[in-house]
């Protein structure tokens, strides 16, 4: 058997004012999406666990049949072992992230951009690395045991020597956006108040650093505030062939996410570039998946476009996304399975495959983040059947009695629901 999952991330929405109180699914044109959806079953899963914060780190790692609240993993440290940053067992790794805390009037105390326009990497390693030292000048105690690691895109990461952070609670700056951050602020534990003091004296420094004068003198907002989130101790996991017998790869261009497929054992390949006339890399992705499928058994896809898009508020791209992908990946990746795998229902000679497509979290596009609740999935191919033809979208789900919470027993479901009984009678 030979299995496909595509993970869209933030495919799932709230209803958007500009569609009519529709959501992107509704509106997007998907008819590979919704013919897989009329073939085989529609549901809905609680990926985030009710006292998790949304993100697609955990979505994913429950996606892939890992209970978070057992297996509790931080963005910084899944990094890490994608970047093949080194940690002891002592170690712990956090994430940090330049924003623009509003300073005026209305904006006043606002966390207004999580993502600083133009930012480059380059600025962004001058700004965290002088900010470091500062910090280890004015506040020798607070900065003691911290040094800096790559990170990813205008990121970097501390890795702290001297502290530990398991009861310690902070928030993607994603989820903190046009809210004020002191109602943000790291929590619990003794090292939140810690946290807390670094972040608060990074802002009078970033402003009066060269760079954000710079970018002043060029219209640009300044990246005032160093966000300290997503912390964790070296990510240890069993092994997902183990757990599933199955041979697995991954492909992801996020690093936190690639970090999970090495975590879990799994092969992680390369993303691709966008090309002419295939902007976002799909096509040449599902060749890859095509290819990949011959050489494993299960091979998965995390594709962050219709999140950006949502963190972007930009619910027309959203849907243009979501018919790319439908139209580039899933059209050519259901054609290939079909064509090389086909159906052992049909023919007993047949190897035959499954696809599991499904959103990791909801991501608002009026709301500009991840949010809570359950997420659709369509589950389609060998011995799965629906009497009752749902499209892929966040209602119909819902309406499912196809519900999985917790949702880190879907990848149980998918693999092995329904096979069992019906080899049993095929004997």
């Amino acid at each position: 058997m030979k299995y496909a999952v595509i993970i869209l991330s933030g495919a799932a929405d709230e209803p958007v004012e500009a569609f009519g109180g529709k959501t992107p699914l509704e509106v997007a044109s998907v008819p590979n999406l919704n013919q897989l959806a009329a073939k085989g079953r529609v549901g809905a899963a609680l990926t985030i666990p009710e006292d998790l914060p949304p993100n697609s780190e955990t979505g994913v790692l429950s996606i892939l049949g890992y209970d978070p609240i057992e297996h509790p993993v931080g963005r910084a440290p899944l990094e890490a072992a994608a970047l093949g940053v080194q940690l002891s067992s002592r170690e712990w790794v956090l994430r940090v992230s330049l924003v623009t805390v509003g300073e005026v009037e209305e904006e006043s105390g606002l966390l207004v951009d999580a993502a600083p326009e133009a930012l480059t990497e380059r600025e962004a390693r001058v700004l965290l690395t002088d900010l470091l030292t500062h910090w280890r000048t004015t506040l020798p105690d607070l900065a003691k045991g911290l040094t800096l690691a790559p990170g990813t895109g205008k990121s970097l990461m501390l890795v702290d020597s001297s502290a530990a952070y398991g009861s310690t609670m902070t928030h993607s700056p994603m989820t903190v956006w046009q809210e004020l951050v002191k109602d943000h602020w790291p929590s619990g534990g003794p090292e939140a108040s810690r946290l807390r003091k670094l972040i608060e004296s990074s802002q009078p420094f970033l402003n009066t650093h060269e760079v954000n004068l710079a970018r002043a003198e060029q219209g640009l907002r300044p990246a005032n505030l160093a966000w300290i989130w997503g912390q964790g101790s070296p990510v240890m996991l069993p092994s997902f062939a183990d757990r599933f017998k199955v041979r697995a790869r991954m492909f992801s261009s996020d690093e936190a996410i690639g970090g999970l497929a090495i975590a879990t054992g799994m092969d992680r390949l390369p993303a691709f570039s966008g090309l002419e006339g295939d902007a976002l890399g799909l096509a040449a992705l599902a060749e890859a998946v095509a290819d990949a499928l011959r050489r494993g058994d299960l091979v998965c896809c995390f594709i962050d476009d219709p999140a950006l898009a949502s963190f972007a508020a930009d619910p027309h791209r959203k849907v243009a996304v979501l018919e790319e992908i439908d139209a580039k990946l899933i059209g050519p990746i259901v054609r290939e399975l079909d064509e090389s795998y086909a159906d052992p229902a049909l023919d007993s000679g047949a190897e035959g495959w499954r696809i599991l497509v499904i959103s990791d979290c909801t991501a608002s596009t009026e709301a500009r983040r991840m949010v809570p609740g359950p997420v659709p999935f369509v589950m389609a191919g060998a011995w799965v059947r629906s009497v009752i033809e749902r499209p892929f979208t966040e209602e119909a789900a819902l309406d499912s009695d196809l519900q999985i919470s917790p949702g880190h027993e879907l990848m149980e479901y998918f693999l092995r629901g329904g096979l069992a009984s019906v080899r049993a009678r095929t004997r």
